[in-house]
């Protein structure tokens, strides 16, 4: 029977010229060889090359993309072509602009049963892509290398088109590269490239898709102001800025230096914004410090691209000289009409802003302080100044001034506390209310009679507020602090009597 089996085979081997495997079925078909890949930089369709199969009897060629399983790569069957042709294009596949793809192609053999070959060794699209680093100013090519030749790849090429040019070959790598950088790229540019990989024995070409890129950066805003700048109070500077944009900034920075000949500086930045105007605060002593400051306006990198007119905060500085109170300050810079006029107010004794002068170009004033007397002011006198924008769109307000000025005392030398509603107080006369306040009251023998801490009361005859004081006089002493912290010390006579 062994012997029949042997015989039985020798007569199929030379019969079949060796295409089937005696007791195990039929030989399988060699399989083909694929010579490249290359992605139609058109539509991203893939051309595939390939060396036949040495089999003589092959029906035709199926193709296949391969994806990764746990099981490792895996054909998947997409399409099948006749023996005679030995090349295809996968027509908008898509995968190739997306990914490297892995491609490969088995034969189909004409005898009984249609056996299949083993697939070939696959070979991989290149993919190339390109990212945009804006604050350097570069463009990154990257790409997989050609898989396919296996140690066989002589170099990559790398081409590029700008602003609708053609394109044109720009670099030549070697077969261990897959980036290329370009540097001092400028702005708002249309880029794409592709990569060409190179095969010199026997010579091949492999190209990738085409990658592209705009190099965006928003540019500066349409229009962006510093509207107003305003103290408000000894600690807070407040700024209001608008801007018209249809580039897409978003964000901003608030610029200061202490002088125009200083470079400025970032002092704070503000992101996501979406709207205008904005307000922003910025802390200083306003009574000391005066800046000048900007809005800036950042591009995605955070580097300035535009800023707007100049602000500044007014510092209002002064000096008390016996009557007088002389104000000086600094002009506004800079409304975008122009500033028109700068109000003087002095705050009042119930904490009212009372205006008492509107100058044009002028940074001085001096207020008569005879024109209040009486009125009960306190030793210390405030004042603001407003600069007013010219059409009275924006305005701003200085520091607080606050002015120490001097206390003077008159005291009449007689009164008649009859309770007639003439003269019936003792009660001194003050310019202004000064501090640390203390009248005494004393008879003749030294004995306190009266005596008060409020500059607002006043004697009214009764010894220490009981029985009348019987006529005759009294010594006074009064005690009080000016406005430069010096203690003052005034005493005399006053007569009391009744008229009959």
């Amino acid at each position: 029977m062994k012997g029949i089996f042997s015989a039985t085979c020798i007569f199929l081997l030379s019969l079949f010229a060796g295409e089937y495997l005696c007791g195990q079925g039929m030989n399988l078909p060699d399989p083909p060889e694929i010579r490249y890949v290359s992605v139609d930089t058109a539509n991203n369709s893939v051309k595939i090359f390939w060396n036949k199969s040495a089999s003589p009897k092959v029906a035709r060629y199926i193709l296949y993309y391969e994806t990764l399983t746990v099981n490792g790569y895996e054909g998947v069957k997409f399409d099948s072509v006749p023996a005679s042709q030995n090349s295809y294009v996968h027509l908008n596949s898509g995968l190739a602009g997306n990914k490297p793809v892995r491609y490969s192609v088995s034969a189909v053999d004409t005898s009984a049963g249609y056996k299949n070959s083993t697939r070939s060794s696959a070979h991989s699209t290149i993919y190339s892509t390109v990212s945009y680093d804006s604050c350097n100013h570069t463009l990154t090519v990257k790409w997989n290398k050609y898989l396919g030749w296996q140690n066989n790849v002589s170099g990559y090429y790398v081409y590029e088109k700008k602003d609708g040019s053609s394109f044109k070959k720009i670099a030549g790598l070697n077969e261990s590269d897959s980036s290329y950088v370009l540097y001092d790229i400028p702005e708002n540019t249309n880029y794409s490239f592709f990569v060409e990989g190179l095969r010199n024995d026997p010579p091949l070409v492999s190209s990738s898709n085409i990658c592209s890129k705009y190099t965006y950066m928003p540019g500066p805003p349409e229009q962006l102001s510093l509207d107003y700048l305003s103290v408000n109070g000894p600690q807070d500077v407040e700024i209001q800025y608008s801007f018209t944009d249809t580039s897409s900034i978003k964000s901003f920075a608030l610029l200061r230096s202490s002088d125009a000949l200083s470079e400025f500086e970032i002092i704070r930045s503000y992101n996501s914004i979406l709207s205008s105007p904005q307000i922003i605060h910025d802390s200083i002593f306003t009574s000391v410090n005066r800046y000048l400051y900007k809005i800036a306006a950042l591009n995605t990198c955070g580097s300035v691209i535009d800023t707007s007119n100049l602000g500044s905060n007014i510092l209002l500085l002064g000096k008390n000289n016996e009557g007088i109170n002389s104000l000086e300050w600094n002009a506004y810079r800079n409304f975008e009409g122009g500033t028109g006029s700068y109000e003087v107010y002095r705050i009042d004794t119930s904490g009212n802003t009372v205006l008492i002068a509107s100058l044009t170009n002028q940074f001085t004033y001096s207020d008569d302080l005879s024109v209040i007397f009486g009125q009960n002011y306190p030793g210390t006198l405030s004042y603001k100044i407003r600069a007013v924008e010219n059409g009275g769109n924006n305005s701003s307000f200085s520091n607080q001034l606050d002015l120490k000025v001097k206390s003077d005392v008159w005291l009449p030398t007689a009164f008649t506390p009859n309770a007639d509603g003439l003269n019936d107080l003792f009660i001194p006369r003050l310019n202004f209310i000064p501090e640390n306040y203390l009248m005494i009251i004393y008879d003749r023998f030294g004995t306190s009679v009266f005596s008060t801490k409020d500059p607002y009361t006043g004697w009214d005859g009764k010894i220490n507020g009981s029985s009348q004081a019987p006529e005759g006089v009294y010594i006074y002493h009064i005690q009080y602090s000016s406005f430069n912290g010096q203690k003052v010390n005034k005493t005399g006579p006053v007569t009391v009597f009744y008229p009959r």
